[in-house]
């Protein structure tokens, strides 16, 4: 997987220094937003998992392949996570009643590279005309992977629900960064709209891989739905 995160970073690399040399538009910019995250976990367990509200901003390039097509990497700062709410009566013979919160927030460096699919005007006329849309407000698609480096972790739960962690799931709660992996990758998609220098995305990330290092009796992935807004600073108005 190493093999993988390294030449998905060259890559990334190749197109924003590359563009200058090929016959393509290319854009620069920089966007952020507010996420909605949580652990997906398996087996379920029988408590609440709620998302965490949290952000994601960086800079993004993109590299107008076809009137329809572009490559758009991004280097981001993503906060990720998850509340876990306890609340059971007598959910064991040692507790009577167990009621608290298991907040977690894992903060990442992130690049996904989002490959965008533009139906254009001329390609859907009939799209357009129906939802009102001038030629200059472009729709698109997308879907690419990621990768993300972990960076922080901060970690908080009641004593409650420390100790019916530690005595009936039978793992010791805790947030050091050790417990965590450092590596987390997955699939980025979702839909996006143009308006020459601005852009809007809506997208669902999914990670492939558990986030724990700790054996804890069941895997648990982030997911995160992120609202975003951006600008073009070099580039991003191309009148097709």
């Amino acid at each position: 997987m190493k093999r993988g995160v390294l030449l998905l970073v060259l890559f990334v690399i190749f197109l924003l220094t590359s563009t200058s040399l090929l016959a393509v538009d290319f854009s620069f910019g920089i966007k952020g937003g507010v996420n909605a995250a949580m652990l997906n976990e398996e087996p379920d367990l029988p408590y609440q998992n709620t998302f965490n509200v949290g952000f994601s901003a960086g800079v993004f390039g993109s590299v107008l392949l076809a009137d329809w097509f572009s490559i758009d990497p991004s280097i981001l700062f993503t906060l990720k996570g998850n509340t876990a709410g306890f609340a059971f009566n007598k959910p064991t013979p040692d507790f009577d009643y167990v009621e608290g919160n298991e907040i977690i927030r894992l903060g990442y460096f992130e690049i996904p590279v989002l490959f965008k699919f533009y139906p254009s005007f001329d390609m859907y006329p009939d799209m357009y005309h129906r939802t009102l849309l001038p030629p200059d407000v472009r729709i698109n698609l997308f879907i690419g992977p990621y990768v993300g480096i972990l960076s922080f972790v901060n970690y908080h739960a009641s004593d409650d629900v420390r100790i019916y962690i530690r005595e009936s799931l039978g793992y010791e709660p805790g947030g050091d960064f050790e417990d965590f992996k450092t590596l987390d990758y997955g699939m980025v998609f979702g839909v996006g709209i143009d308006y020459r220098q601005f852009l809007a995305e809506f997208s669902i990330s999914i990670a492939f891989k558990t986030v724990d290092t700790i054996d804890i009796q069941r895997t648990r992935s982030n997911l995160v739905i992120t609202l975003m807004v951006g600008y073009r600073i070099l580039g991003g108005y191309y009148d097709i």
